[in-house]
C-alpha cells in the first residue's frame, strides 16, 4: 500500500500516516485486555511498521545515492536500537509492559509532528501508479530473485527476534534471562549494522553476504545443539551479528538495478516495490 502513495504524495505523507498507526496501535495494544482485542491493534501497527519500512529505506536512498547502501545499514541501526531497548527496559523492570507500550506510542505521535514540520523531497513519480508497469518490472530479470531472498531474510530476522526468548524458555531459562538473551540478539544486531556499514566499503557485497550467510547457517545450528543457556546466549548473539550485514547489500542491489531500468519500466516507479 506504501507504494502508490509515495509515488502520488512523497515519503512524507507515508512516514506520517505509518507512525500515527503505530501511535494508535501500541496504545490499543496497552489498554486491550483479551486476544481479540488486542487483534485489532495489531493489524495497525503492523500497517504503520510495514509503511515506516518502506518510506525509511526510499528516502535514504534518495537522499544518499551511491552511498545508500552503508547509510542504509545505519538506518537499520536505529531498528535494532528500538528493538534491544524495549526487551532490556522490559527486562530490567523499570518500566511495565503498558508504560513501555505508551512510551514507544508517544514517540511515533512525536514523530507525526515532526514530519509535518520537516522538508522533504518532492514525490518524483506525481503521474500516478500503474500495475501494468508493476508487471514488466516484476518480469525484469532477477528481480523474484530478490524478492525472494529478502522475503527470507526479514522473516528470519523477525522470526528470531520473536521466538528466540520463547524457545529459551522451554528449554530452562528463567523469564528474565532469556529476556536478556534476546536484547543480546538485538545488541549484535546493531553492531553487526555498524561493523558492515564499514566492511561495505572494502568487501564485496556479494562476499559479505555469503558470509553472513554462512555465519548464521552455523550459528543456527548451535543454538539447536547448544548444551547449555551460556552457549545458547553465544549462539544467538552470533546470529544477530551474522543476520546483520544481509539485508542492506541486498536491498541496495534491487534499488539499483530498479534505478537502471526506469526507461524500459517507465509507467512503474522503482521505488514503489
Amino acid at each position: 500500500m506504501s507504494g502508490p502513495i509515495l509515488d502520488r504524495f512523497g515519503t512524507r505523507a507515508v512516514l506520517a500516516i505509518a507512525s500515527a498507526l503505530v501511535a494508535v496501535g501500541l496504545v490499543g495494544i496497552s489498554v486491550a485486555h483479551s486476544f481479540s482485542a488486542a487483534a485489532g491493534p495489531c493489524v495497525l501497527l503492523g500497517l504503520g511498521g510495514g509503511g515506516l519500512n518502506v518510506s525509511s529505506n526510499v528516502l535514504v536512498s534518495d537522499l544518499h545515492g551511491d552511498d545508500r547502501g552503508p547509510m542504509m545499514n545505519v538506518l537499520g541501526i536505529f531498528l535494532a536500537i528500538g528493538a534491544l531497548f524495549m526487551p532490556l527496559l522490559a527486562a530490567t523492570a523499570l518500566l511495565t509492559i503498558s508504560q513501555l507500550l505508551l512510551a514507544a506510542a508517544s514517540l511515533a505521535a512525536l514523530c507525526v509532528l515532526a514530519y509535518t514540520a520537516l522538508r522533504f523531497p518532492p514525490p518524483r513519480e506525481a503521474q500516478g501508479f500503474s500495475w501494468r508497469g508493476v508487471s514488466e518490472v516484476v518480469r525484469a530479470p532477477g528481480m523474484l530473485l530478490f524478492g525472494s531472498l529478502l522475503f527470507c531474510e526479514s522473516g528470519n530476522e523477525s522470526s528470531i527476534g520473536g521466538w528466540v526468548s520463547t524457545y529459551l524458555g522451554r528449554m530452562g531459562s528463567k523469564p528474565r534471562t532469556a529476556t536478556w538473551i534476546l536484547a543480546g540478539y538485538w545488541m549484535a544486531l546493531m553492531l553487526g549494522r555498524i561493523v558492515a556499514s564499514r566492511l561495505l566499503r572494502r568487501i564485496e557485497k556479494s562476499r559479505l553476504v555469503l558470509i553472513s550467510g554462512l555465519g548464521s547457517t552455523a550459528a543456527a545450528a548451535l543454538l539447536l545443539m547448544a548444551p547449555c543457556v551460556a552457549m545458547m546466549a553465544a549462539a544467538t548473539a552470533l546470529i544477530g551479528f551474522s543476520f546483520a550485514p544481509i539485508y542492506r547489500p541486498r536491498w541496495r542491489w534491487l534499488v539499483t538495478a530498479t534505478h537502471a531500468s526506469r526507461e524500459p519500466f517507465s509507467e512503474c516507479s522503482s521505488r514503489s516495490l
